[in-house]
């Protein structure tokens, strides 16, 4: 499955919550982008090319390949998450994301990755989190362009970095059905302070 197949439908809920087809992204920020801009097509190129609204970017699992300059020139995105199916990320895929600061990379093994495909990141500001015991192959490859490359636990829950005085308030599924508990796929779990943030549960 490409990520470019899934892609058909963009609206904007109430909450300003952008959901892409089969929660492809969430983000708290609304998104502007061409619809002739999104393609169906494999392989397609400049999906979401400049989408500067485009603040956070989870493709869900499933998605195999990311394609030439799909996400180019997206300056507002500051976390990405690569789930563990994606077997090739195409040229320049992430080139021009200057605001990235996280990417969490899941793949055990090391996709096929064109060239200049983070060209323009802060390579000094961006941390790139790769699965326990694959740090050395992350570092040798593309994804050596961030100095900042540790491993994490890729079998748990994405930690959330909170103070001590911030509490859940509530936790819902991409579809908005309120969760009683941490539930397999993406939770969108509101906070006391009133921040929004992501969690992908394994």
């Amino acid at each position: 499955m490409n990520v470019f197949s899934m892609l058909n439908l963009l609206f904007l809920c109430p909450n300003k919550m952008a959901t892409i087809i089969n929660n492809i992204f969430v983000t708290t920020q609304p998104i502007v982008c061409h619809k002739n801009n999104m393609s169906v097509y494999k392989h397609e190129q400049y999906a979401f090319y400049g989408c500067s609204g485009l603040t956070s970017l989870t493709l869900p699992s499933g998605v195999t390949e990311i394609g030439w300059y799909a996400f180019k020139g997206c300056s507002g995105l500051t976390s990405l998450t690569i789930p563990s199916s994606v077997t090739w990320i195409g040229l320049e895929a992430f080139s021009g994301c200057s605001g990235l600061t996280s990417i969490y990379v899941y793949p055990e093994n090391l996709p096929e990755l064109g060239t200049d495909i983070f060209t323009g990141c802060n390579a000094q500001n961006c941390t790139v989190y790769v699965p326990k015991g694959t740090v050395d192959a992350y570092k040798s490859s593309k994804f050596g362009y961030f100095e900042n490359i540790v491993e994490f636990d890729a079998t748990g829950i994405d930690k959330v970095a909170t103070s001590a005085d911030v509490k859940e308030v509530s936790r819902y599924s991409v579809n908005g059905q309120r969760l009683s508990s941490p539930t397999k796929g993406l939770n969108i779990v509101k906070y006391s302070d009133g921040s929004v943030k992501k969690v992908a549960v394994q």
